[in-house]
């Protein structure tokens, strides 16, 4: 049976599974029958037998339905996706917009930077906090300016920043 399970040969793995799922239910029948005629106190330990059999059988048939998959995929791998086209259009650099605390400059603010920087997974924390200080002036600035430049400060300035009064949607 190793020899069926470790080969690549589907329709002897597929050939193999489906007998083992047949003698499997024919003994779950037999089984059925035994136990109506076993006396109670032979009972758990036929139980115990029938349960361990047919997690061995379950176990090999696992390893099976492993194989065909393995199998399948080296006969058939799944294809590459094509590359990604390459824009042949270079964009101008943009250029965020400082913020000095002003509410009515806050949503345009906050929307390029949220979209520009902080949503971006390719950024660290560190570098998205560093951005983050270099557009900031005033009392915007001011605000955050107790936080040491670290990583982790990052997420708690912009809560700061999105629990003030500026932070807060002006539509």
């Amino acid at each position: 049976m190793t020899e069926v399970i470790d080969s690549t040969d589907i329709d002897a793995i597929t050939s193999l599974r489906d007998s083992l799922l047949d003698n499997l239910n024919k003994v779950l029948v037999l089984d059925e029958q035994i136990l109506d005629s076993v006396k109670e106190e032979q009972m758990s330990d036929e139980m115990i037998n029938q349960a361990e059999y047919a997690r061995d059988v379950h176990t090999h048939i696992g390893r099976l339905n492993s194989s065909i998959t393995n199998s399948l995929k080296l006969l058939n791998p799944l294809p590459q996706p094509p590359p990604l086209p390459t824009a042949s259009v270079r964009l101008p650099k943009l250029d965020l917009p400082h913020y000095s605390g002003d509410i009515l400059e806050w949503n345009s603010f906050w929307e390029l930077y949220h979209v520009s920087v902080h949503q971006r997974k390719d950024l660290e924390p560190i570098q998205k906090f560093s951005y983050l200080r270099s557009l900031l002036t005033g009392e915007a600035s001011k605000l955050i300016s107790g936080f040491k430049f670290e990583a982790a400060n990052y997420p708690q300035a912009v809560a700061l920043l999105l629990s003030t009064t500026y932070g807060k949607r002006v539509d």
